[in-house]
């Protein structure tokens, strides 16, 4: 059943739940989120990347790490370039319910 998945869809003990996010999957998936080592957002990526670097030095006993991480940000998009109509805007959080609960969800523990 994984063969043709998107990001609606949900892996919980090897069964997948195509299409079919609601409230149960999405408690599923942040009981699966415990089990990842670190879960960053693109919007603070370098700042996250060093939470993981400092993470992984201290996890490891490593000295440590001293030097800041600089990822220079290419092809950076401001908000000139986009135009999103009200009923647009509606649309994409009325279908994205899950996934933006979930991304709050993120932000608030990082």
């Amino acid at each position: 059943p994984t063969e043709h998945m998107n990001h609606h869809d949900i892996i919980h003990n090897g069964e997948a739940y195509i299409n079919n996010v609601n409230e149960s999957t999405y408690e599923i998936t942040l009981s699966n989120l415990k089990h990842f080592y670190f879960v960053g957002l693109f919007e603070n990526y370098q700042k996250d990347v060093q939470r993981l670097v400092n993470k992984i030095y201290k996890n490891y006993n490593l000295e440590k790490y001293t030097r800041k991480v600089e990822i220079p940000h290419l092809n950076k998009t401001t908000n000139n370039d986009l135009f999103l109509t009200q009923e647009l805007k509606e649309k994409l959080i009325a279908n994205n319910k899950y996934d933006i609960m979930l991304y709050e969800h993120i932000k608030e523990k990082n």
